[in-house]
């Protein structure tokens, strides 16, 4: 069900000037689908399940130590600029231009020149011309600072460590559910009033 006037209205925002701020990987982008390519291609090992239950991918690659310590490498490949979005992720953006004054990506992929060209590069089948902006961080960097200094608007993100302080910057926040989330309380998701979506579109 998506937010109606009212409701932006009773968290002081209007709906005529939200922005949307979406994550990027796990959000929209199909981020495991490639790690796991890479994992296979470049070093012969092969995930165990589709979608990880764990975010350090402990459970998809068992018999390896650390798997997450790949990633860096991983983004630094040719993989990573191969990254297609989710089935149904272009067209729920699409849909969301008519509603909001701006749609802008945060990610913290990493913000080397090297990097931001190949994640934009990954935008390109499909997603091309579709956001106002991307703000890149580094790797795993807090969003809250960045946040804090944008107008207030809907965000979404796959992990409530992100969402805790964009939503005490003032924004509202919404979790995109995925398997390694789903330990999220509750009751911190209600006294933080983040609500859990599956679809960009249910904003």
């Amino acid at each position: 069900m998506k937010w109606d006037k009212n409701q932006w209205s009773q968290i002081g925002i209007q709906e005529s000037e939200i922005p949307l701020y979406l994550d990027s990987d796990g959000v929209f982008m199909d981020f495991s689908s490639s790690f796991y390519r890479y994992m296979k291609e470049e070093h012969g090992i092969v995930a165990i399940n589709v979608e990880p239950s764990r975010f350090d991918y402990a459970d998809v690659f068992p018999d390896i130590d650390r798997p997450h310590q790949f990633i860096s490498a991983f983004i630094d490949s040719t993989h990573f600029q191969e990254m297609k979005p989710y089935a149904g992720a272009i067209e729920a953006i699409k849909a969301q231009r008519e509603r909001f004054q701006k749609i802008i990506v945060v990610t913290s992929c990493g913000d080397d020149p090297h990097v931001q060209k190949s994640r934009l590069k990954s935008y390109e089948a499909g997603l091309d011309g579709q956001f106002d902006d991307v703000i890149f961080l580094p790797l795993g960097g807090c969003k809250k600072e960045v946040m804090s200094k944008l107008p207030k608007g809907a965000f979404i993100d796959d992990q409530m460590r992100v969402l805790r302080p964009v939503v005490e910057a003032g924004h509202k926040g919404f979790l995109f559910d995925r398997n390694y989330n789903q330990d999220a309380c509750p009751n911190e998701m209600q006294s933080f009033n983040i609500h859990r979506i599956n679809c960009i579109s249910q904003v």
